[in-house]
């Protein structure tokens, strides 16, 4: 009963700042430092993000059953303009450095997971990423080949704890002209793949039985990830999204000034 207490008290923050740009895993590892949690890897991490995907599905079902409908009409018709299938293969070209970075980097962030200071060092640097979209100028413009690679490139930067993924894509898109909506929309269908990526790696890397207990952390993160993805739509429709800085300053003082024993 206490485990499943604890995680599901961490899936309830997991899903909230899955999509909200606090970073979530920087959460988790605060909470793992005050519940004394220890995983020797990633997978209960991980796993929390299969409830955050199950949101992602249910969220944009919509929009996936479209996206993947009319792709197959445009490769069976033999279109020249194939928007769909274009979009599929930006998405998949914004997701290949992270996911190289992310299967080399592997045992380094698991390691930084358990460093506070590094943690709140990197929510600081989060910080002024979030608050520079403040001054982005929206251009209206579709994402393309080469803000897809940039994006991408970017989002390397979200394997630290600390620094938040849907943070870190959405404002490089936002700095590039994207429209809100459109660079949001294009953040979280990369997230897909790679949260699906994560997690099977770190399942086929699993060298302990799966405690049954982690599936109450699950179910509550995809609660609460779908009603941050409403959230934080809501957000960036009122041009707030800058905002969120304030937030995350807040916690990297607080965690620094905790390392060296200036406050707690």
């Amino acid at each position: 009963m206490k485990n499943i207490f604890y995680y599901s008290i961490i899936g309830f923050v997991q899903g909230i700042t899955e999509f909200l740009p606090v970073s979530s895993s920087g959460h988790i590892a605060i909470l793992k430092n005050i519940f004394g949690l220890e995983t020797k890897n990633l997978f209960f991490e991980t796993s929390l993000h299969l409830g955050t995907l199950l949101s992602l599905l249910v969220f944009f079902r919509k929009e996936i059953f479209s996206l993947l409908n009319e792709s197959y009409i445009e490769l069976k018709e033999k279109r020249k303009d194939k928007k769909n299938v274009n979009f599929i293969l930006l998405v998949l070209v914004g997701i290949v450095p992270a996911g190289f970075a992310g299967f080399f980097l592997d045992d380094v962030v698991s390691k930084i997971f358990t460093d506070i200071l590094l943690i709140g060092i990197f929510y600081i640097f989060l910080s002024f990423i979030i608050f520079s979209t403040k001054f982005a100028k929206n251009q209206g413009k579709d994402v393309n080949i080469f803000e897809s690679l940039v994006i991408g490139i970017f989002q390397i930067f979200s394997l630290l704890p600390g620094i938040s993924r849907s943070g870190t894509t959405i404002s490089t898109a936002l700095h590039l002209g994207v429209e809100p909506k459109k660079a949001s929309d294009f953040s979280f269908f990369m997230a897909m793949p790679i949260i699906l990526g994560s997690f099977l790696k770190e399942f086929f890397d699993l060298k302990s039985s799966f405690d049954f207990t982690i599936l109450s952390g699950v179910f509550v993160s995809f609660l609460t990830g779908y009603f941050a993805l409403v959230l934080l739509y809501k957000i960036l429709k009122s041009q707030k999204f800058y905002l969120f800085s304030i937030y995350t300053f807040i916690i990297g003082i607080l965690l620094i000034l905790w390392k060296i024993k200036l406050f707690f």
